[in-house]
């Protein structure tokens, strides 16, 4: 549970995104959490156009959910009756979030960096790239969710067996998509501290 500390620093930092987002900033804001592995890991610095609204599959934003902030990539929209609704993924999970409302997206990430001085790059934040990594990551959790379904009908011992690869599985098929452009952005990056 968390303490009142944690609690406190949480509600800060989403009213100073909220004010970043009336004034329509852009900022670096640094990932703390692990979901959207290996493309973004702790230490790595999101430019996050707090401006910007939602626009195609693939993206990643900054968006409440619950209590904490996440940075997720759009897998699908919804277009409903009281609006558009998107439905993210972290890279590194292997669930859907719950579909929120376009309108509750706090900013979309336009770059990314290792560390504070790190080389910019843009890999996997937009283009065919981003959206390749979204129709993975949809298509894994898809099949993750299906997956006990499928697995009665199995025999009793292979579908006890088959039970606890199923998180495993939809997460490195995900993490196999994303591989390259981590790589890559790594490369680029090493590439240019060399200069």
């Amino acid at each position: 549970m968390p303490d009142d500390r944690t609690k406190l620093m949480a509600a800060a930092r989403r009213a100073l995104f909220e004010d970043d987002r009336r004034h329509g900033s852009t900022r670096w804001v640094e990932a703390r959490g692990g979901s959207m592995r290996p493309l973004i890991g702790p230490g790595t610095w999101m430019l996050v156009d707090f401006a910007a609204r939602p626009g195609a599959q693939g993206e990643i934003v900054l968006l409440p959910l619950g209590d904490v902030i996440v940075a997720h990539r759009i897998v699908a929209k919804v277009r409903r009756e009281t609006g558009t609704s998107v439905v993210t993924k972290g890279d590194a999970e292997p669930y859907c979030d719950a579909p929120v409302s376009a309108e509750d997206v706090m900013g979309v990430v336009r770059a990314l960096r290792r560390g504070r001085r790190g080389r910019v790059t843009t890999l996997g934040c937009a283009g065919l790239p981003a959206r390749t990594i979204a129709r993975v990551s949809l298509w894994s959790a898809r099949s993750a969710r299906r997956a006990p379904r499928l697995g009665s009908f199995l025999p009793v011992p292979l579908r006890r067996l088959a039970r606890p690869a199923v998180l495993p599985l939809a997460r490195t098929a995900t993490r196999l998509a994303t591989a390259p452009l981590a790589s890559a952005a790594r490369l680029q990056t090493a590439v240019h501290e060399r200069r």
